[in-house]
């Protein structure tokens, strides 16, 4: 049956997979999930600078969002709801997760938090070391 239904529709109807027809997606799920534990399983210790950036929600089921990475590897992605949320504490809860992983301590080695400083983002200035 997997051979003569578009995979696209299997995945989704057959593997009950939610993210198999999100349109607008620029890398596959499957992609993604591969990637995931890949730089322990062939043996690469991630090295360089960390970094992190936070997405402020708009709005509504908008939702606020601060990936960690350090060097290639993507080492944590939060979320949490940005509906009747303000400002002052999507930024105090980015800083507080900065602090779990010590990066401010790292000095020359946390390259800083990049914000969207364009739109909602722009009243998270203030707290040391964030890039435009």
């Amino acid at each position: 049956m997997k051979a003569r239904m578009d995979p696209v529709i299997f995945a989704q109807e057959v593997d009950a997979n939610p993210l198999a027809s999100r349109e607008g997606t620029i890398i596959p799920a499957e992609w993604i999930q591969a990637a995931v534990g890949l730089h322990t399983k062939l043996g690469i210790e991630p090295t360089g600078k960390w970094f992190a950036g936070l997405d402020v929600a708009d709005s509504g089921r908008d939702a606020n969002s601060l990936a960690i990475r350090h060097g290639i590897l993507l080492a944590d992605v939060r979320n949490w709801s940005g509906n009747n949320s303000d400002l002052h504490f999507t930024t105090q809860r980015a800083f507080n997760i900065l602090d779990e992983y010590k990066l401010p301590e790292l000095g020359a080695q946390f390259d800083g938090l990049s914000v969207d400083f364009d739109g909602i983002g722009s009243g998270c200035k203030g707290r040391g070391a964030c890039h435009q």
